[in-house]
């Protein structure tokens, strides 16, 4: 396989497994998915975190930064974006400089960074639909958790209105509260309680 399709694939692999963790709009990605802007890697942790002000945000009175830890299992991309191919032995260097220079997470592969539509495009090709299926997999995918993963969805999603995660919520996803909610009383119920008055 030719190096730049390789390249291109790579990059495409990555932004899709990376917005399910960090579910970004597309002016988000060109602005802050920046190595040492809005990604820092933490040493102690052994692992990067996403923290900036999403463009949705701007404008509100409380603007207090997106801050998500990704767990060290989420390192192989964001690593395989910096490596390009490059043996592992010298990622550290590759990320000292990625940092220094204030590189893009998504570059092409002459270097200069991915056009600003990429993000949607990229999603697009394996979805069917832009980046913003990637908010809806989250709440899908936390569902059966209950409010606690609707909650989280609200945090990684940026969504400040109760109103807003509903729009996101799959058919799969309100049933799955349903089942949850179901389940919750189911346990915690009484089998024989007498309830013939009621009947």
């Amino acid at each position: 396989m030719p190096v730049h399709i390789r390249h291109a694939l790579r990059n495409r692999a990555a932004a899709i497994a990376l917005g399910c963790a960090v579910p970004a709009r597309p002016e988000d990605v060109a602005t802050h998915h920046v190595f040492g802007a809005g990604i820092s890697f933490e040493p102690g942790r052994g692992a990067y975190r996403f923290r900036y002000v999403p463009q949705k945000r701007r404008g509100r009175k409380k603007s207090d930064p997106l801050d998500i830890p990704l767990l060290p299992q989420w390192n192989r991309f964001i690593d395989a974006l910096i490596l390009q191919d490059q043996d592992p032995k010298y990622l550290g260097a590759l990320r000292e400089q990625a940092f220094a220079t204030q590189r893009p997470l998504y570059v092409n592969y002459d270097g200069t960074p991915c056009a600003y539509a990429w993000y949607s495009r990229s999603w697009s090709k394996v979805t069917g639909t832009g980046g913003h299926i990637a908010r809806t997999l989250v709440y899908d995918h936390v569902a059966d958790q209950g409010e606690a993963g609707i909650r989280y969805g609200r945090i990684v999603n940026d969504h400040v209105s109760e109103a807003i995660p509903a729009k996101y919520r799959s058919e799969r996803a309100v049933q799955q509260r349903y089942t949850c909610a179901q389940e919750f009383m189911v346990a915690h119920g009484k089998e024989d309680e007498d309830i013939s008055d009621l009947l």
